[in-house]
C-alpha cells in the first residue's frame, strides 16, 4: 500500500477465494495504523488479521468501529479491571472479517493471548482454520515461552 513500509502489511488472496491479510500495527490508535486498516479494508480484504493492539480488554469494542463493513474481536493480556496499568497496553491480536461473511465465520479462542483464530467454511462446505499469531521472539531469554507457544501450535494443528 502507498506510503506504509512492505514489512507491515500482507495481502494475499487465498486459495479458497478469500482476500486475507496481516497487519502489524504497533497500537491501532495512531494514525497511521488506521490510515493502514482502511486501505485494507478499502482493498476489499475479506479477513484483516491485526498484531499488537496494544489495547486492554475493555477496549477491544473499538474493533467494531474501525469499519461499518466489518465486525471486529479481538483478546488482549491487559485487563483493567484488575490490575494497575503500568505504561502502556502491550500484545493483543484482533480479527476483522466482512460483515457479508459472517455467517461462515466461527471465532475460535484458544484462551491464550497469543493465539487467536477464526473456521471459516468455505464453497465446498469444507472448513478452513486460519490463526492470528503473536509469538515471543525466538532467543534464550525467551525459549521457555517460544517452545511452550510451539507445544499450543502443535496441540491444536493435531486436533483439527
Amino acid at each position: 500500500l502507498p506510503g506504509l513500509p512492505a514489512c507491515d502489511i500482507s495481502v494475499s488472496p487465498s486459495h479458497c477465494g478469500l482476500k486475507i491479510a496481516s497487519y502489524n500495527c504497533n497500537s491501532i490508535r495512531t494514525p497511521s495504523s488506521r490510515f493502514a486498516i482502511r486501505e485494507l479494508c478499502d482493498n476489499s480484504c475479506d479477513i484483516i488479521f491485526i498484531q499488537e493492539l496494544m489495547l486492554p480488554i475493555q477496549e477491544l469494542g473499538l474493533l467494531n468501529d474501525l469499519d461499518n463493513r466489518y465486525f471486529g474481536r479481538g483478546i488482549s493480556p491487559v485487563d483493567m479491571s484488575s490490575e494497575l496499568l503500568r505504561g502502556r497496553p502491550h500484545g493483543g491480536l484482533g480479527i476483522l472479517y466482512k460483515k457479508d461473511i459472517a455467517s461462515l465465520v466461527d471465532i475460535i479462542d484458544f484462551d491464550d493471548n497469543r493465539i487467536f483464530g477464526i473456521r471459516v467454511t468455505v464453497d465446498s462446505g469444507q472448513s478452513i482454520l486460519l490463526l492470528n499469531l503473536y509469538l515471543p521472539f525466538q532467543c534464550a531469554e525467551h525459549d521457555d515461552d517460544w517452545l511452550n507457544c510451539l507445544g499450543k501450535l502443535g496441540s491444536i494443528f493435531d486436533s483439527t
